[in-house]
């Protein structure tokens, strides 16, 4: 599978665009979750009342990527990319139908969690798939037993027990990294080191992370870098 790496701080000159992610927290690491056997992504724009399990294959659009924050109290709150940083995984902790199979797990305003739901997830180890990539979870609500399951094809629960149906795989998509005079170097440069076609990042991860342009095009605006089109003397 694919992999995406999205590189912040830097701005390219000339009809300047600047790659950033305002809104988020930078260097989050995005990722899938796919539940069950047949490995359905969960995917959501934010403005379902609950989430449909259709597709076994993933492009890596922003509806299918996931950051999950932990919480003071060990728990995790779900965010969706496409659904933005304000929504949050929420759902109704009374458990309706056979076994929470019609209470179903949808976006909801972080600010705004309506009474009598939870947006606080306890992430439990699982190992009825054993995926080749990724880590496999239970998803209970905060406290509970109450398990995400693929119910009907709908994201749902399963309250009373847990199964290859309620494993979630965590699979690692994207990440946003800063690319700056204090995330790395000039390792080809004009020998003032003014300008530059090539930086490359001096911390862990992601390790060796390599920038070129086609000519000394590259400078820092502060500690940030800017590129700039044509020839550079």
């Amino acid at each position: 599978m694919k992999k995406f790496l999205t590189l912040v701080a830097l701005t390219l000159g000339f009809g300047t665009a600047s790659w950033a992610e305002a809104s988020w927290p930078t260097g989050i690491n995005w990722e899938t979750m796919q539940i069950a056997a047949a490995g359905y992504y969960i995917s959501t724009d934010g403005t379902e009342s609950k989430l449909e399990l259709t597709s076994m294959t993933t492009t890596l659009e922003d509806a299918d990527l996931w950051y999950r924050a932990q919480n003071e109290d060990g728990s995790y709150g779900l965010y969706n990319k496409a659904a933005g940083p304000d929504m949050v995984l929420a759902a109704s902790t009374t458990m309706t139908g056979k076994d929470g199979g019609s209470t179903y797990a949808h976006m909801v305003k972080k600010d705004a969690v309506p009474s009598g739901y939870t947006a606080s997830w306890d992430l439990k180890p699982a190992s009825n798939l054993n995926p080749e990539e990724g880590e496999e979870f239970y998803v209970f609500e905060h406290g509970t037993t109450y398990a995400l399951n693929n119910r009907d094809n709908i994201l749902a629960f399963w309250a009373s027990n847990q199964d290859g149906g309620s494993s979630v795989v965590f699979n690692w998509a994207a990440k946003a990294f800063d690319v700056t005079s204090e995330t790395g170097v000039w390792t080809v440069s004009n020998p003032n080191k003014t300008w530059a076609s090539a930086w490359t990042s001096t911390v862990g991860s992601p390790a060796n992370l390599l920038v070129t342009a086609s000519a000394n095009n590259m400078t820092y605006t502060g500690k940030n870098i800017t590129c700039y089109g044509g020839t550079a003397n």
